[in-house]
């Protein structure tokens, strides 16, 4: 597996689990949240009313909207990241094939220049042989 998959996985069961922590420590020791009152479908409940399974239910949804946002926003991020990086080497890359457009005449020169300097190239190359 890849070492940025791996890496993302150990961060993301991480948060989770440190989410789970979290929530477990502010349900245990937080002040009553007798005031505290949730809107589901038009009915209403406070969370004391909350009892066994519904706790966990409760858990599992703090975790599972965690999770989520530990997925969504790395994405949400990298994405428009990525292609405002290929914006920008589209553009470096047509601006290197015109710069290389209105160089070519002077490119041409040089060569030519360097080719008279050179001297004329001999027929064979030095320890070469001719035949088998």
């Amino acid at each position: 597996m890849n070492r940025f998959i791996k890496t993302s996985l150990w961060l993301l069961l991480a948060g989770a689990v440190l989410s789970a922590l979290l929530v477990t420590a502010v349900m245990q020791w937080a002040p009553p949240l007798e005031g505290a009152t949730l809107n589901i479908d038009g009915e209403q409940f406070t969370l004391t009313q909350l009892q066994g399974g519904e706790w966990l239910l409760a858990l599992g949804g703090v975790l599972l909207a965690m999770v989520v946002v530990l997925l969504v926003v790395p994405i949400a991020v990298i994405v428009p990241l990525m292609c405002a990086a290929l914006g920008i080497a589209v553009v470096l890359c047509v601006l290197l094939g015109v710069a290389a457009l209105l160089l070519s005449p002077l490119l041409l020169g040089v060569w030519i220049v360097w080719r008279l300097a050179r001297g004329p190239a001999s027929a064979t190359r030095p320890g070469a042989t001719i035949g088998a």
